[in-house]
C-alpha cells in the first residue's frame, strides 16, 4: 500500500524544517525539507494494507522566517478487502460445462463460485460460510488455508478433479449451492459477526425476560404499541403516494391456472404463513390469562384479521 502525500507551500514566505507525520505510524519520507513560497513537493509512504475500514490523517509543518511554526491536515481512506468473489458460475453449459472435470455435465453439480485471497499471505478461512438469498450453501471445513494472491473454488457437487491450479477446491458442504442464473445475491461471511450478535442477542432476551410476569407484561405492551406506531407511520406514508394503475397492474395472465401460477401461489403462500407467525403467542402464557377459555381464542381470532388487514394497508 502506497500513499503520496502532495504538500505546497500557499503562503508568502519560505519554510524550514518542513516535514510529514500519520497519525497511524506511517513512515513518511520528503525529498527535502524546505519549501520557497508557493514550491510543492511529493512526499511518500507506504506500509501494509489492513482489511477493514482505515483512515490516517498526514499532518505538514514548517516553520517560517518569523512567528510559530504552521500546519495543515488532511485525511485519506480506504476499505481493505481480504477476499473478492471472483466469479460466479450458475448455468454451466449443456455441452462443455464440466468445471469440476468428474467427466460429468451437470446443471447443478458444475455451478461454482470462486473467491480470491487479495492478500500477500494466507488466510485461514475455517468456519467461513458461503450463502445465497435463501440460505447458507457451504461452511469451509477446519484447515481451509488460501495462500496469497490464489483462489478457492467451491463447487456444487461432483467428484472434484486432483488439480485446479493450486486453487482451494471443494463441494458444497450442504450438497448444492442452488445458484439462481439471474439476479441471484452471493454472501462470504467470516462467521464472527453473526455468531457474536446471536450471543448477545441471546443474553439480552434472558435479561429482559428474568423478572416478574407483570414487568414483563408491561415490556410487551411498550414494544407492541412501538411495532403498531412503525407500521401505521408506514401505511400513512404509503397511503399519501398511492397509485391505483400500480396497486392493481397485474401482469397479463396472471391468474391463469398453470404451473407457473401454483409455484407462485406456493411461494406466496410460504410467506402468508410466515406473516401469521405469532397468533398462538397468547397461548403461551395461558396460566396467566384470566377467563382463558373465552380470551384466548377470541385473541387468536382477532390477531389473524388485524394481521390481514396490517399487510393489505402495507402492501396496497
Amino acid at each position: 500500500m502506497s500513499w503520496t502525500y502532495l504538500v505546497t507551500n500557499s503562503g508568502q514566505t519560505s519554510l524550514t524544517n518542513v516535514t510529514v507525520t500519520a497519525d497511524q505510524g506511517v513512515a513518511v519520507t520528503c525529498p527535502q525539507d524546505t519549501l520557497a513560497a508557493a514550491e510543492t513537493m511529493n512526499c511518500t509512504a507506504s506500509g501494509t494494507a489492513v482489511a477493514g475500514q482505515y483512515a490516517n490523517v498526514g499532518v505538514a509543518t514548517g516553520t517560517p522566517p518569523a512567528g510559530p511554526p504552521v500546519a495543515a491536515s488532511d485525511p485519506s481512506h480506504y476499505f481493505g478487502i481480504t477476499f473478492v468473489i471472483n466469479e460466479i458460475h450458475a448455468d454451466p453449459s449443456n455441452t462443455q460445462g464440466d468445471a469440476n472435470g468428474d467427466g460429468v455435465v451437470s446443471a447443478t453439480d458444475d455451478e461454482f463460485v470462486e473467491l480470491v485471497n487479495a492478500t500477500a499471505g494466507p488466510i485461514d478461512i475455517s468456519g467461513w460460510t458461503l450463502a445465497d438469498a435463501v440460505t447458507v450453501r457451504h461452511t469451509f471445513p477446519p484447515g481451509t488455508v488460501v495462500p496469497g494472491g490464489c483462489a478457492a473454488v467451491v463447487f456444487g457437487g461432483g467428484t472434484l478433479a486432483a488439480y485446479f491450479g493450486g486453487s482451494v477446491a471443494q463441494t458444497a458442504s450442504t450438497g448444492q449451492l442452488g445458484l439462481n442464473n439471474t439476479n441471484e445475491t452471493v454472501t462470504l461471511s467470516d462467521g464472527v459477526a453473526p455468531v457474536a450478535v446471536a450471543m448477545a442477542v441471546g443474553v439480552l432476551n434472558i435479561a429482559l425476560l428474568y423478572r416478574q410476569i407483570g414487568a414483563i407484561g408491561k415490556l410487551t405492551v411498550s414494544l407492541w404499541a412501538g411495532t403498531l406506531l412503525t407500521t401505521a407511520a408506514v401505511i400513512v406514508t404509503g397511503a399519501m403516494h398511492f397509485d391505483p394503475a400500480v396497486a392493481f397492474d397485474f401482469p397479463a395472465g396472471g391468474f391463469s391456472f398453470s404451473i407457473g401460477f401454483l409455484f407462485g401461489l406456493g411461494a406466496a403462500s410460504r410467506v402468508g404463513i410466515y406473516d401469521y407467525l405469532g397468533y398462538y403467542n397468547v397461548a403461551y402464557i395461558g396460566d396467566e390469562v384470566k377467563d382463558p377459555g373465552r380470551v384466548i381464542p377470541r385473541s387468536i381470532l382477532i390477531s389473524v384479521v388485524a394481521v390481514a388487514l396490517i399487510y393489505l394497508g402495507l402492501n396496497l
